[in-house]
């Protein structure tokens, strides 16, 4: 393992949170010397966090990235920054939903969440699931999935941000949408197994 951090692989990161004598040096180097902490402060204020928030989130997702690392969780399905930055991403709209911040967009989602596909967005690993298919899915699909599942955009707020004609047709679109959601997780039994562990 490299005495510089910039030149550490996602390999070396592993091998140094699981080794005891690496550890605090890993974690340092990642943290600070990398910046992951800084770019994910950057990212949730960029999302609408104050700064106080951002900090306090980007701390609490890298323990809960450092577990998952240490513990095996972590299945290499993305790079190991993308990772814990996921997880922060996904810490902050918990929270925006759950009314622990204030947001300066009004949530006013009026889409009638499927139980399966919100029970994929209950915790930060079953939220891999949901990322995954919005990399594989692209386009409108895409952008519907996110501002209405993942940001809780009205059907109005997504017609004007996407340019659909109504919110009915925002609707019928993000109802195929999430069809074809499921239809991606019946075709990747690995994520169907990690909710039933889970």
């Amino acid at each position: 393992m490299s005495e510089k951090p910039e030149d550490w692989t996602d390999e070396d990161i592993i091998r140094g949170i699981k080794d005891d004598r690496l550890r605090a040096k890993t974690v340092h180097g990642v943290f600070t010397v990398l910046k992951w902490k800084e770019t994910a402060v950057a990212l949730l204020m960029k999302l609408g966090s104050n700064s106080q928030d951002a900090e306090e989130v980007a701390h609490d997702s890298f323990i809960d990235f450092f577990k998952n690392t240490l513990s095996g969780k972590f299945e290499g399905r993305s790079q190991l920054k993308s990772y814990f930055l996921g997880i922060a991403k996904y810490k902050w709209y918990k929270r925006v939903r759950g009314g622990r911040v204030s947001y300066p967009v009004e949530l006013t989602g009026d889409f009638d969440f499927d139980p399966e596909v919100e029970t994929m967005l209950t915790n930060e690993s079953r939220a891999s699931a949901f990322q995954e298919f919005l990399s594989k899915v692209g386009g409108r699909c895409k952008q519907i999935m996110l501002l209405v599942f993942w940001e809780d955009k009205s059907m109005k707020e997504v017609a004007d941000l996407i340019e659909m004609s109504s919110a009915d047709m925002v609707k019928k679109e993000a109802y195929r949408c999430r069809q074809r959601y499921k239809d991606y997780l019946l075709a990747h039994p690995i994520w169907l197994n990690r909710l039933k562990e889970e």
